[in-house]
């Protein structure tokens, strides 16, 4: 299987990335309460707790909660 080189462009979507804010955290832990899997890295604590260190930064589409990482690398965690 070949890694998706362009992630926005496979999904045909590009979200809008804002930071980790509290302003969304209940909406956030509801959601993420729904979720068959959970990961303890995608909950609300953690993300808010590694924000600024790992640069998260999350957007809201398509029913889902996309988390990107930009430090030290860009990276697209699995949705929630």
């Amino acid at each position: 299987m070949k890694p998706v080189v362009n992630l926005r462009r496979h999904l045909n979507m590009n979200p809008t990335f804002e930071p980790i804010s509290l302003e969304k955290q209940t909406d956030y832990v509801q959601h993420f309460s729904t979720s068959p899997q959970v990961a303890s890295d995608c909950c609300f604590l953690n993300l808010w707790a590694w924000a600024e260190e790992y640069g998260l930064r999350w957007a809201w589409a398509d029913g889902l909660v996309w988390i990107k990482q930009t430090l030290p690398d860009v990276l697209m965690w699995a949705p929630v």
